[in-house]
């Protein structure tokens, strides 16, 4: 604006470009032909007041200083006025409809990206079904039926009944505070996931090759250990909920999930996968003299083995892939 008017002026006057500083002024369209009327509250006021202009000279621009002269607005083409206040009615325009759309572009912005993250937090669902076959593997109550009744042999049904009940919320508690707390845990350990990953997928394999061979994994629970369960009045904590139930391997499978998404739909749909198998292990040692019953020793023990060969090609695709991202050049890649 300044620029164009400098450059009239000095087309016109043939003089030192002038620079003409309008302040807080209000304008409108001005016809030709037509005398501007008294609107101007800034310095360079358009009317009865002559226009003031700045000279500055080509070989020095200094801050402040500059001579001035008046002009009449006589002296002023009609034209060089229309322009200028068409110009800055536009900037005014402008600015007034800047003020309104930036906002909401902002705001469009703002959702897309957290619509985005979230859809990027989410880990793929057919990563949530194969952690509840794992966790179900890993927590297989079959496998500790036969310890349940063995345990419990010669008690009441409600003694049964509430060493279950016990059992099951211990295994919620210990897997649902490991899902929130194991970020933390690793924190402080100073690990990365993906040494836990190869850590973890080792000890589901080991569990995976006891289950095979229908026998308790030394993982889970040593001969001294079961010498002394035996002797205890109170078995729902320990031995049977912590560590024959929730062990280090469905310990090790929760902490990996629950570390490939993040925000609070992941949150809900690991602590829901959680309760889900929990609640099936209730239900399972609940019913565990008719199922014992029913499917007798060598039942258990097949079914234990189905289960444990799940449980191996699990941990070993957990194994894989710690090692990829631990070792790039493996699959020749970045990992």
């Amino acid at each position: 604006m300044v620029r164009s008017l400098c450059q009239a002026g000095w087309k016109s006057t043939r003089s030192w470009p002038p620079a003409i500083a309008v302040e807080g002024a209000q304008h409108r369209r001005v016809g030709i032909g037509e005398r501007p009327q008294r609107q101007h509250l800034g310095a360079a006021r358009l009317g009865t007041e002559p226009l003031q202009f700045r000279h500055r000279p080509r070989s020095a621009f200094p801050s402040d200083g500059f001579p001035q002269r008046r002009i009449t607005p006589e002296q002023v083409d009609v034209g060089q006025r229309r322009s200028l206040v068409q110009h800055l009615v536009g900037i005014e325009a402008l600015g007034r409809y800047s003020a309104i759309l930036l906002p909401r572009i902002r705001a469009h912005k703002r959702v897309s990206l957290r619509a985005n993250t979230a859809r990027e937090t989410m880990a793929p669902w057919p990563e949530y079904t194969r952690f509840a076959i794992a966790l179900f593997a890993i927590l297989t109550p079959f496998a500790a039926i036969p310890i349940y009744l063995g345990l419990t042999e010669g008690r009441s049904k409600a003694y049964r009944d509430r060493t279950a009940d016990v059992a099951a919320f211990t295994v919620v508690c210990v897997l649902v505070f490991t899902a929130f707390a194991g970020d933390v845990v690793l924190r402080l350990v100073g690990t990365s996931l993906d040494s836990f990953r190869v850590g973890g997928g080792i000890v589901l394999l080991l569990m995976a090759l006891s289950m095979l061979s229908a026998e308790v994994s030394r993982v889970q629970q040593t001969p001294s250990e079961k010498d002394e369960a035996e002797h205890r009045e109170a078995v729902g904590v320990v031995p049977l909920g912590l560590p024959l139930i929730a062990g280090p391997g469905s310990i090790s499978a929760v902490i990996i999930q629950m570390q490939r998404g993040e925000g609070l739909a992941h949150q809900a749909i690991i602590t829901g996968i959680i309760v889900l198998i929990c609640f099936l292990v209730w239900a399972s040692l609940r019913l565990a003299a008719p199922i014992g019953a029913r499917l007798g020793r060598t039942g258990l023990n097949i079914v234990n083995r189905l289960f444990g060969l799940l449980l191996a090609a699990i941990a070993v695709e957990i194994i894989a892939t710690g090692l990829r991202h631990l070792f790039p050049g493996l699959t020749g890649g970045s990992g």
